[in-house]
């Protein structure tokens, strides 16, 4: 059996290759530029009259052959068929790094800063190719499904224990579908395996990207060992399949746990780029001896859900989620929470506090689960409040949640 130094040693010399010929078109201080300047300044004459993604896709194979510059070019110019937004300078990189290097990459970004475009962008402007995307829960493999859908010539499939078939996994083998969406248990797993090792998947898979990756030392030395164990995945793809990793909290020892459980090369990119969020401010406060239990430092959330006059105000509340450590915890909170805004105003219904303050976890019901996200996704959503354990934070994409409270 071929051992895991060999492996490494393997792709490492893939890794170098492709590099090389992707920068082959350098200047030699003997030969001088590889590509004439006419041939690159028709490309881009090319890729300036290109009216449609599909005519952009089709100067690919020419891209390969150009500089650094005209590949940036090339990246932004398909991105602008993708997205109604210009990209980050760091995004491009990242992009450029994975199409036309073809080597591993990992990428340390703050929240916001737009790191499921980078594993999104490459299997939709290039044609006939696969991207695996390892996620974590199955909310936020919908989530992306829904925003992969959203871009021309791409289509994704989320594979979950629910959706999996063997019709499915042969529509998968066959290249219907440019996004894979599985979690890391699905994707180690026989079936998976079977399709991942099959020439004509082989063929098109052209990424692996593994989203929330601080979660591969988290949760793969705990209760999730599958994250833990994507090496196996790996093994079974093409050794110059580059490999993706993104997260916004990756510290040393973090990082060097994914570099290994994932058997990232030693010659890999990293990006790392500021996780500062001048719009966010940190307040702590001191819980008074022997009443963590009681939840008393809670009460002031609900400070704006009465006005002066006595007028029911819970428009006012800002959009909340407090992190508690454990369901248990939570179902002792909430009561009293709701007791609280009820002694606040006997105006306030029963019914409309179970609404204002609401639970989410992870063995909560997946009906009762998808009624209350999607609820507070709304902009005037009657939830105001939700007590969850962590799993309402890896992911989601609620973008005016004002204040997090986190319990220890």
């Amino acid at each position: 059996m071929r051992g895991k130094k060999w492996f490494k040693q393997q792709k490492r010399e893939v890794a170098r290759t492709r590099q090389l010929e992707a920068t082959e078109v350098n200047l030699d201080s003997e030969r001088g530029p590889t590509i004439p300047v006419d041939p690159i300044v028709a490309f881009m004459e090319s890729l300036e009259a290109a009216a449609d993604l599909p005519t952009i896709q089709s100067l690919l194979p020419t891209a390969r052959k150009m500089d650094i510059a005209a590949q940036m070019q090339f990246i932004c110019t398909a991105l602008k068929h993708l997205y109604p937004f210009e990209l980050r300078p760091k995004q491009v990189e990242a992009i450029h790094i994975l199409i036309f290097l073809g080597v591993d990459l990992i990428l340390i970004a703050k929240t916001s800063f737009g790191k499921s475009v980078v594993l999104q962008a490459p299997s939709a402007v290039v044609p006939n190719s696969i991207t695996i995307v390892i996620i974590p829960l199955n909310k936020i493999g919908e989530e992306q499904l829904s925003k992969i859908r959203s871009l021309k010539a791409a289509r994704p499939c989320l594979i979950t224990s629910d959706t999996i078939s063997e019709k499915l996994l042969s529509e998968v083998q066959e290249g219907k579908y440019t996004h894979i969406l599985v979690g890391p248990e699905l994707a180690i797993s026989p079936a998976f395996s079977r399709v991942c090792t099959t020439p004509e998947f082989q063929r098109r898979v052209a990424l692996v990207a593994v989203d929330e990756a601080h979660l591969v030392q988290q949760w793969g030395s705990e209760f999730r060992p599958a994250y833990a164990q994507l090496s196996l995945l790996r093994s079974r793809l093409p050794l110059n399949t580059p490999w993706f990793a993104c997260s916004a909290t990756l510290d040393a020892a973090t990082l060097k746990e994914l570099k290994q459980s994932v058997s990232f090369t030693e010659d890999l990119q990293l990006i790392r780029t500021s996780i500062d969020r001048l719009e966010v401010y940190y307040i702590i406060e001191k819980i008074k001896l022997k009443k963590v239990k009681s939840f008393e430092a809670l009460y002031f959330i609900l400070n704006d859900s009465v006005d002066d006059k006595g007028q029911l105000t819970p428009h006012r509340i800002p959009k909340t989620v407090v992190f508690i450590d454990s369901k248990h915890n939570i179902q002792r909170a909430l009561p009293q929470l709701r007791t609280w805004l009820c002694n606040k105003s006997n105006l306030y219904s029963a019914q409309a506090v179970r609404t204002i303050i609401s639970s989410y976890f992870h063995n909560t019901a997946e009906f009762d689960k998808k009624q209350v996200y999607d609820e507070f996704r709304k902009p005037d959503s009657k939830i105001r409040i939700i007590l969850s354990t962590e799993s309402l934070g890896l992911g989601v994409d609620i973008p005016d949640i004002y204040r997090v409270v986190q319990m220890f």
